[in-house]
Formats: C-alpha cells, structure tokens, sequence
C-alpha cells in the first residue's frame, strides 16, 4: 500500500512532483533547491485531514526556517519516520503517542508551496538520507515487521524466551517499539496456559506471587526455582515481576 493513500485514508490523490532532481520552483516564498526531497501529492485543492499510518511518536513539530508548519513522526515497527510538510494546521505535539489513524494535521500550503498539497519525506528511523517515499510498500501490522521479517507471532516467541525482558521493562521495551504490550502479553499467557510443552515447564508470574506460592503449586521448592531462574530473577529471590516466564 502507498504510504499516501494510508496518511489520507482514501486513494484519489495525485503526484504533483516526485521525489529527485527537478528544475527549481518558484513560489510564495522562494525558489526551491533543485533536488526534492520527497514526494509531492495533490489534494485538488482541499485541505484533507492527514493520519498516523501506525503505532509511533511524534518526533518533533512546528514551523519551519520558511514558514511551513511540519510534523515528523516516528514509526518504530516499519523503521521509518515520515515528514508533513505545508500544513494548514497541526493537531499533535512533541512526544506525543499516536496509533493508526490518529488525526495529525490538515493539508496546507504554508511555507514553500505554490498550493495546497502535502510534502512527505522518508528516512530510516535512525538515519539521515532521504529516502523515495512513493516507492516504499507499507505493509499492515500483521505482515512485515521491523524490516526482519518479523510476525506479531515472532515477537510473542521472542517474549516467551526472555529476549525483550520481564515486567516494566518488557512493557518499555515493546511500547517503545510501537507494539501493544498488553495485546502481546495476553497472547503469551495463552501459549503458556495452553501449549502443554511450556504448561509444564514455564511459568508467567502473575500478581502477588511468590517463589514459594509458586513452588508450592508445582511440588518443588523455591530454592529449585530460583537456581533455575537466577539470570531471569536476579540476586534477590524475594522479588519477582509479573510477566516474568520462570523455569519451573
């Protein structure tokens, strides 16, 4: 899916300039450089409302050096941040939290524009080169994550095997990521409860457990648990955290 079509929620857009070297444009407040950094679609001069395409963050927003209003959001899952430029209106702030289809702003021409119409730039989360967004295939949360490969069943795996921590760490780490962590906690509680293999093996500590209410289920003892699961627990036995997956 275009990543434009997804931004607008419908697909009667237009290119008005695609992403690469052109001649320079002179408009309402300048000339531009001759290398565009993105693509440029058309909305037949309407201001339509622009969304989030995923789970992510507003990275920064404002008003740019020429006077257009900006948004960078980062999406995590996709390895992406995506600039909105020459809107009308912004409708998020810095750091925000959005999800898919939360509203960000509406098209404009603010800034370097000779008419409404949305500049969108890609890069790399962690990068600084422009990428051609018009080119790049979005593809929906349950297909291709993270540019691995990775499934929401492949991080539920992950999860299962202590590669994304325990407790409040695991909830940071997947949330920073743009996952749902309590949708991908309930799925490892229900691979734990009904997949006899780690029924019988694993344990999700839950709530105002303990190692030896634990061991007492399980006719062991907590000092057996605890050797098992030191690396996972740490150097004091007495506390545990729920979502930890204990050796049993």
């Amino acid at each position: 899916m275009k990543l434009v079509t997804k931004i607008f929620k419908r697909d009667d857009w237009y290119v008005t300039s695609k992403y690469g070297y052109r001649e320079p444009i002179t408009t309402n407040s300048g000339v531009t450089n001759n290398f565009h950094n993105g693509c440029d679609y058309g909305t037949y001069g309407q201001k339509w409302p622009q969304y989030a395409i995923d789970n992510g963050y507003i990275l920064s927003c404002g008003i740019g050096n020429d006077g257009g209003k900006y948004i960078w959001v980062n999406y995590p899952r996709i390895n992406k941040k995506l600039l909105h430029y020459h809107l009308d209106s912004i409708c998020v702030e810095d750091g925000q939290r959005v999800k898919e289809g939360t509203l960000l702003g509406y098209t404009g021409e603010t800034g370097m524009a000779t008419g409404i119409h949305l500049h969108l730039g890609m890069m790399n989360s962690n990068g600084e080169d422009y990428q051609d967004p018009h080119v790049y295939n979005y593809q929906e949360n349950n297909d291709i994550l993270n540019g691995n490969n990775k499934t929401i069943d492949n991080i539920v795996e992950e999860v299962i095997v202590g590669k994304w921590g325990n407790g409040q760490e695991r909830i940071n780490l997947l949330t920073n990521a743009g996952y749902n962590a309590k949708e991908i906690q309930k799925k490892v509680n229900e691979i734990l409860k009904n997949d006899n293999k780690f029924s019988e093996n694993k344990y999700v500590v839950q709530k105002g457990d303990t190692l030896i209410k634990i061991a007492q289920k399980y006719g062991t003892t907590y000092q057996e648990i605890y050797k098992k699961n030191v690396e996972v627990i740490g150097e004091n036995p007495d506390i545990i955290k729920p979502g930890q997956v204990l050796n049993i």
